[in-house]
C-alpha cells in the first residue's frame, strides 16, 4: 500500500526539500562557526535529517507550526534514548517488568503522548485541507490518507500515525548516523576526501544545487556511502521471526531447530566483516562499490545476503532509496 510513496518519480520531487533544508543548515553552521570553537556535528546533522523526513512526510504544516522543529527534535531524541536504554537491558522482553513504572517508563509515556498529539494535529490539518504537501507530488501523509488495500480498506488514524512515526523515527536516526560516520571517514582519510571533492567539483561546478540527474552521476560519493554503511551500519543488529519451522545445518551433523515464532538475531556488524565475503574486511575501500561506468551496474556481491544494511527480502527497508538520495544530497552539499 505504501510502495507508491517511494517510486523514483515521487522521490525526485522530494530533492528540492532535501536541498532547501540542507542549505539552511549549512548557512546556520557557518554562522555558528564564527561564535563557537567546536560544533557537535552529530547533533546538527540529527536536526537536519529530522527536518528533511518530517517536511517530506508531513508537508507545510510541519514547517509552519511554531517551534515544530525544535519540539519534535527534543521529544524524538529523548524518546529514542529512553527506548534504547530499555532495549539494551531487555526490559521490554519481560511482560511483567514491561508495565512497571521504572527504568524510564515515565519518559516513554510522556514523550510518546507529546509526539502522538503532535502527529494527531498534523493528520487533522491535512484531512481538513489546512496543510499541503511540500513536494510537487503526494507526500507520505497523502499516500497514507488515500491508500487502499485489496479489500478496499483504508488505514485508520492510528495506523496512519504509526506508519508516519515509523518513517520519521527510523529515517532520521539512521541517516544521521550514516552521515556522522561519513564525515569521520572524510576527516581521517585524505584520499577519500579528495576523490569525493574532485567528483563533486566536476559534477556540480560553481556550487550549483544538485538535481536527481546530478546525484545519479555521483558514483564515488555513492560508493563511499555504501562502504560507510558496510563498516558502520546504523542498524548493526536485525531481528526476524520465523513464520515456519526450520532446521539449520547439514543432515547428520548437529542441527539447530527453529520453531515457528522463534526470533532470530542477525549481527550485521560481524557479517559485514567476514573475511570469506569481503577482501581486507577491516579496510575502508570504497572502490569495491564503484558502478560500471558503461552499464551502471554495481559489482556482484560474494553472497546475496552478505550485505544487510537495509535488511533483505519482503521485510527490507522501504525507505532505503529515500535515505541514500538524502545522504547523497547532504554529502554533495557539505563537500561544496
Amino acid at each position: 500500500m505504501l510502495n507508491p510513496a517511494f517510486h523514483f518519480v515521487k522521490l525526485q520531487s522530494l530533492i528540492p526539500i532535501m536541498v532547501d533544508q540542507t542549505r539552511k543548515t549549512i548557512n546556520e553552521l557557518l554562522l555558528l562557526s564564527n561564535e563557537r570553537q567546536f560544533i557537535d556535528l552529530q547533533t546538527e546533522i540529527n536536526t537536519l535529517t529530522l527536518a528533511i523526513i518530517a517536511s517530506s512526510a508531513f508537508g507545510k504544516d510541519f514547517e509552519s507550526m511554531t517551534n515544530s522543529k525544535r519540539i519534535i527534535n527534543r521529544v524524538v531524541t529523548e524518546l529514542l534514548e529512553a527506548t534504547e536504554y530499555r532495549m539494551v537491558r531487555m526490559i521490554d522482553q519481560i511482560p511483567i517488568i514491561l508495565r512497571l513504572p521504572f527504568w524510564r517508563k515515565d519518559i516513554i509515556n510522556k514523550k510518546s503522548k507529546e509526539i502522538s498529539d503532535f502527529v494527531d494535529q498534523i493528520i487533522a490539518d491535512r484531512r481538513h485541507n489546512r496543510s499541503t504537501s511540500l513536494s510537487s507530488h503526494e507526500d507520505i501523509l497523502d499516500i497514507l490518507l488515500s491508500a487502499v488495500d485489496t479489500q478496499g480498506q483504508t488505514f485508520d488514524d492510528q495506523e496512519i500515525k504509526d506508519q508516519a512515526l515509523t518513517f520519521v523515527l527510523a529515517d532520521h536516526e539512521t541517516t544521521d548516523n550514516l552521515m556522522t560516520w561519513t564525515m569521520y571517514i572524510l576527516m581521517t582519510n585524505e584520499q577519500v576526501l579528495k576523490a569525493c571533492r574532485d567528483e563533486v567539483d566536476r559534477i556540480l561546478p560553481n556550487s550549483i544545487e544538485p538535481t536527481y540527474e546530478h546525484l545519479n552521476e555521483l558514483i564515488v560519493c555513492e560508493a563511499v556511502l555504501q562502504e560507510t554503511l558496510r563498516l558502520y551500519s546504523p542498524v548493526p543488529f536485525l531481528a526476524r521471526k520465523c513464520v515456519r519451522e526450520h532446521l539449520l545445518g547439514s543432515e547428520g551433523h548437529h542441527q539447530i531447530h527453529l520453531p515457528v515464532g522463534a526470533e532470530v538475531g542477525i549481527n550485521t556488524y560481524i557479517l559485514h566483516r567476514r573475511e570469506e565475503f569481503w577482501p581486507r574486511p577491516l579496510e575502508f575501500d570504497y572502490t569495491r562499490w564503484i558502478r560500471d561506468p558503461v552499464t551502471g551496474l554495481k559489482p556482484k556481491l560474494a553472497h546475496a545476503f552478505c550485505y544487510l544494511s537495509f535488511g533483505a527480502g519482503s521485510r527490507n527497508c522501504i525507505g532505503q532509496h529515500f535515505a541514500l538520495l538524502e545522504a547523497k544530497v547532504l554529502l554533495a552539499m557539505f563537500l561544496q
